[in-house]
């Protein structure tokens, strides 16, 4: 079976921070969205998204960049629970067979800002600092090769209340909650893998690694 080999260079940059406090009722009642464009998440947003939209434009102009793709979330965690993938990985890659194609040369950028009401609770997103080089040759578990070989390399947690900018190849995953918290998360994406589609999310999900968590 052949070795497939990739290069992932991280690039992170503080965008700006948002003057916005998330208590719990605020980001509860936060509305959601799914694949939304700069009109319609203008148009549906809630307080936090505006606050959130308000200081992006500060630093990435719509006007160059009309089409972007917005995603957020509004999740209730506990103790031990993840917000997201808890796996390294890169967002918006393409596919062959359902698994993510590392060849794809990928040149797209994404920015995310995210607040807890509960300022002790952790569940940041966590990226690789440092060059990796990545070898994989099981095509059915491509995440997971590559989660494998960067688990140990250095890493950097990505502060809430503020737009954190990474490029398409800046692998990273979800931290845990270390308390109960409410957790927003807002996202914008700029890549040649992205499809607007304008819905209100409705429902999310909280990830867990192990069953004894508490199923």
């Amino acid at each position: 079976m052949a070795v497939m080999m990739a290069q992932f260079t991280p690039s992170v940059v503080e965008l700006g921070w948002v003057a916005a406090d998330g208590t719990a009722d605020q980001i509860s009642q936060e509305p959601m969205v799914f694949a939304a464009s700069w009109d319609f998440i203008s148009e549906v947003g809630g307080p936090l998204t505006q606050e959130a939209l308000s200081v992006l434009e500060e630093n990435l102009k719509r006007s160059e960049y009309p089409e972007v793709i917005f995603d957020s979330r509004v999740q209730l965690l506990q103790k031990g629970e993840y917000s997201a993938i808890p796996g390294y990985h890169c967002d918006f890659y393409r596919r062959i067979d359902g698994q993510p194609d590392l060849t794809y040369d990928a040149q797209g950028w994404i920015a995310s800002f995210s607040l807890v009401s509960n300022g002790w609770a952790g569940a940041e997103t966590e990226v690789i600092a440092e060059p990796v080089d990545i070898t994989w040759w099981d095509r059915k578990h491509v995440w997971k090769s590559v989660h494998d070989q960067v688990k140990d390399k250095s890493s950097l947690l990505l502060n809430h209340g503020c737009w954190n900018w990474i490029s398409q190849k800046t692998i990273h995953r979800a931290t845990p909650a270390k308390e109960s918290t409410w957790r927003f998360w807002l996202r914008v994406a700029h890549t040649d893998n992205t499809k607007c589609v304008n819905k209100i999310r409705r429902q999310t999900m909280v990830y867990v690694v192990d069953e004894s968590s508490g199923w």
